[in-house]
């Protein structure tokens, strides 16, 4: 019972910041080109604002819980499959911290102080690059939690 509720959390967790990632490789970044450098920073500003302070958690959810699944079947299958997935979440927390980040806080910032930065595309695009490599990384930590959990039944 305790494996089922390690890896159910972990695939919340997980399945939570895929799917926006998701959403931003599929539609978000097509529908952003067509924006302007104002409206731009103000949406994708404020939606960073948001984001930045709820969405932490569930990524936490995910790192805790599949170490957790690593912990609790160290040495099978299912333990195995637990390093992988967290593997690929440290590897997004990565570039979201490398790359993203700096991007975020300067739209929130412009957004909140209601200037817009002569630049947002640009950044954007920064942002952008890594959103199709966020997205597989999620599918993958998602995966490898979703085997582990029929693994350890």
């Amino acid at each position: 019972m305790l494996s089922l509720i390690i890896s159910s959390v972990a695939v919340l967790g997980i399945g939570a910041v895929y799917g926006a990632d998701m959403f931003f490789a599929v539609a978000g970044q097509t529908a952003l080109k067509r924006t302007g450098n104002a409206a731009l920073t103000e949406v994708m500003g404020r939606l960073h604002e948001t984001a930045d302070a709820r969405m932490p958690v569930f990524i936490m959810l995910g790192v805790l819980s599949s170490i957790a699944g690593a912990v609790l079947h160290f040495g099978m299958s299912s333990g195995w499959l637990s390093i992988a997935a967290l593997v690929c979440l440290l590897v997004w927390l990565a570039v979201y911290f490398t790359v993203v980040q700096p991007v975020n806080r300067k739209l929130t910032q412009a957004a909140v102080e209601g200037s817009v930065l002569p630049d947002a595309k640009e950044l954007q695009t920064r942002w952008d690059s890594v959103i199709v490599l966020r997205a597989l990384l999620g599918a993958g930590a998602l995966v490898c939690s979703l085997l582990a959990a029929g693994l350890a039944q």
